[in-house]
This record gives structure tokens, sequence and C-alpha cells, in this order.
């Protein structure tokens, strides 16, 4: 069971990533397209292209809230890195 104190939620960002998710999609899909070629290209190529940099936010933010600081460096690079390295060998994969 975990501890509630351990795992902080930030409702916000689950809701902004789970819009951004749907943005995400509807790029993939030109879900509007059907509708209105103009409306689709603002809506797809605009307006949810921003959900990409919103991920890519969110994760430099939630990646780097997990690293060690002290006096505004960066401290314990070994246990830093290894956390690093097994992020991006996730993303890779």
């Amino acid at each position: 069971m975990k501890n509630k104190g351990s795992l902080k939620s930030n409702s916000a960002v689950d809701l902004f990533k789970l819009i951004g998710a749907y943005l995400v999609v509807s790029i993939h899909t030109s879900i509007f397209s059907s509708y209105s070629d103009i409306f689709n290209f603002y809506f797809t190529d605009v307006f949810a292209r921003l959900a990409v940099y919103f991920f890519f936010v969110a994760s430099a933010y939630f990646f780097f809230r997990g690293l060690k600081f002290e006096n505004s460096k960066i401290v314990k690079c070994k246990e830093n890195f290894s956390k690093f390295k097994k992020y991006f060998s996730q993303i890779v994969k």
C-alpha cells in the first residue's frame, strides 16, 4: 500500500495531459477533414500541435523535479545519470 504523502498528484497537469493526448490523436487522424479542410488545417496543424510542446515541457518538468539540487547545482551526478539513462532507454525502445 502506498503512502498518501509520498506521491503528490498534480491534477491540472493530468487534465492537460488527457486533453493533449486527444489533440495528438487528432493530429494523426485529421479528425475534421470531412467537415472542412480549412477548419481541419487550423485545428490539427496549428492548435493541436501545441500539445507536442506541452508534453515536451511536462516531461522535462517531471524529469528535473526528480534530480537532486544543492545551491542551484545538480549534485550526485552518478545517481542522476542513472535516472537519465533509465528514462532515455524507455523513450528509445
